[in-house]
């Protein structure tokens, strides 16, 4: 019998780390409670970031490459944990961050 677990994916700005009003875009990738933060080596304008949605705001020509960029990682995060549950792998934020990462 396998266990059940819960998976999210989120992205978010520290605005903490706020350098000539730009932050770093972060992916949280959280598998029964357990965090894993990935940095997409991306950067957004803090009044650009729309933290209820985690994605960036408009359909400016700085928001659109950005959030395809969003679409692209979060693919690729759910196909690394389709295939752990496939290889029914032990399934944790570190093994999902490691398979996305290569």
């Amino acid at each position: 019998m396998q266990s059940q677990t819960t998976f999210s994916l989120s992205f978010w700005v520290s605005a903490s780390r706020k350098i000539n009003n730009q932050v770093s875009v972060y992916a949280r990738i959280t598998v029964n409670g357990k965090r894993a933060n990935i940095s997409l080596q991306r950067k957004v304008i803090v009044s650009e970031w729309d933290s209820k949605k985690g994605r960036a705001r408009g359909n400016k020509q700085e928001s659109r490459p950005l959030n395809r960029y969003l679409d692209q990682v979060k693919n690729r995060i759910y196909k690394a944990h389709d295939e752990l549950v496939k290889e029914k792998a032990f399934i944790c934020a570190q093994s999902i961050k490691a398979r996305f990462l290569g």
